[in-house]
C-alpha cells in the first residue's frame, strides 16, 4: 500500500516550485544577456504574461530581476498546497477493520471458501478470512442437537425464534461482505491516488529540468491508476463467487465505466496526464491539468463506491430492524420457570 503524509506531499510541491523558479530565472538571465533570439525570449516569458518593456502591466517587472522573481513566485505559490490537498488516511490503517468484516462474513456463512492462489499483492480478500471459529451453521446444528426432544410451548416458541435465523444471518453476511469490499475498494483507491499524484510530481520536475537544459520537447504520459480501482476490487471478488445484490449491481456500473472510452483512455494513459512543454509555464499548466484529471477520476470512482453503499442503506431501510438482528424472544404468558432440579424433565424448561 502506498501512502504519503501531508508534509511529504507538500515537499513534492515545494520541489516543483524550486525547480521551476530556478529554470525561469536562468532563462530570464539568458534572455537579458541576449543569449536567446527574440522569438524564444518572447516564448519563454509570454507564458507568464510578461512580454517586454512595452507590455502595459508586466513590462517593468520583466526588466527587473527582483520583480520577475516575485512574479514567478506568485504564479507558483499555490502548488505545495495543491499537492498537500491529497493528504488522507493511511490505507494500511483500514486493514484491521477489513479483516474483522471478513471474519464476521466467514462466521455468518459456511460457504465462504476462497482460493487465494495466484492473487495479486493487494488481493481484496483478507488472508485471515478463515478463522478457527464455528460458523452459524455449525452453531445452529449444535443448538438443534441440544434441543432435541424438547417439547412444549417454550420449545415451539424457541423453534419459531430460530426459524428467523437464516434470513437474519444472510442479511448480516451480505452487509459484512459488502462493507468489507467497499472498505477494500476505498483502501485501494487511496493507495493508487498517492501513487498517481507522486508520479505527476516526479514527471513535472523532470519536464522542468529538461526545459532548463534546452530540451523544449520533453513530455511524458502519466497513466491514472485510480481509474478502474472499484471495478477491479468488485470484479475480483465476484469472480470468486462471493457476491451480494449490492456488489452485483456495483460491478455492472463500475465495469461499465472502467471499459468506457473515458475509462479505458485514462487507464491506458492515452488520455492520462500528459506532463511537459516547451517553456516552464506550459509545464506547470500541464501539471495542473493532470491534477484536475486525477481529481475528476477520483470523484467518479468515489461516486461508484457511494452508489454501492447507498444500495446497502436502502436495503437495510426496506427490510427493517428485525432482519438486521434477531429480535428479543417473546415472553410466554402464564409460564413459570422450573428450579434447577427440574431441568432434566422431558417437559423442558417451562411448564404451565
Amino acid at each position: 500500500m502506498s501512502y504519503l503524509s501531508e508534509s511529504q506531499l507538500n515537499e513534492i510541491g515545494v520541489k516543483i516550485c524550486n525547480t521551476a523558479f530556478k529554470v525561469q530565472m536562468s532563462i530570464w538571465r539568458a534572455c537579458e544577456e541576449g543569449l536567446y533570439p527574440d522569438d524564444l525570449r518572447l516564448a519563454h516569458l509570454s507564458g507568464v504574461s510578461i512580454l517586454d518593456a512595452s507590455a502595459a502591466t508586466h513590462g517593468n517587472v520583466a526588466r527587473s530581476a527582483d520583480g520577475f522573481a516575485s512574479y514567478v513566485n506568485s504564479q507558483l505559490a499555490d502548488i505545495p498546497g495543491l499537492f498537500a490537498s491529497f493528504a488522507g488516511p493511511n490505507p494500511a490503517d483500514f486493514q484491521d477493520a477489513i479483516d474483522d468484516l471478513w471474519k464476521a462474513a466467514y462466521v455468518l456463512s459456511p460457504s465462504l471458501k476462497v482460493d487465494r492462489d495466484g492473487g495479486a499483492p493487494d488481493y481484496p480478500i483478507s488472508e485471515k478470512f478463515n478463522w478457527n471459529e464455528k460458523t452459524i451453521n455449525q452453531r445452529d446444528l449444535a443448538i438443534a442437537h441440544l434441543s432435541d426432544g424438547w417439547n412444549g410451548d417454550a420449545a415451539d416458541a424457541f423453534a419459531g425464534y430460530m426459524e428467523e435465523l437464516p434470513s437474519v444471518t444472510q442479511m448480516q453476511y451480505d452487509l459484512s461482505v459488502t462493507l468489507a469490499i467497499s472498505l477494500t475498494a476505498r483502501q485501494r483507491l487511496l493507495s493508487r491516488s498517492f501513487d498517481d499524484i507522486s508520479k505527476i510530481g516526479k514527471k513535472t520536475v523532470a519536464a522542468l529540468a529538461a526545459v532548463g537544459q534546452g530540451d523544449r520537447n520533453q513530455a511524458g504520459l502519466v497513466a491514472l491508476t485510480v481509474i478502474g480501482a472499484i471495478a477491479a476490487v468488485v470484479g475480483e471478488v465476484a469472480s470468486l463467487g462471493i457476491a451480494t445484490p449490492e456488489i452485483a449491481a456495483g460491478e455492472v456500473a463500475a465495469f461499465a465505466f472502467a471499459t468506457s472510452s473515458a475509462g479505458l483512455g485514462l487507464a491506458s494513459g492515452v488520455m492520462g496526464a500528459s506532463i511537459g512543454g516547451a517553456v516552464v509555464p506550459d509545464v506547470i499548466s500541464s501539471m495542473r491539468s493532470g491534477i484536475t484529471k486525477l481529481i475528476d477520476s477520483m470523484k467518479e470512482e468515489t461516486d461508484q463506491l457511494n452508489r454501492i453503499l447507498n444500495r446497502v442503506a436502502a436495503r437495510v431501510a426496506k427490510v427493517g430492524p428485525n432482519h438486521i438482528g434477531l429480535r428479543a424472544p417473546s415472553s410466554l404468558t402464564g409460564a413459570k420457570m422450573h428450579t434447577r432440579d427440574d431441568l432434566e424433565r422431558p417437559s423442558g424448561f417451562y411448564y404451565r
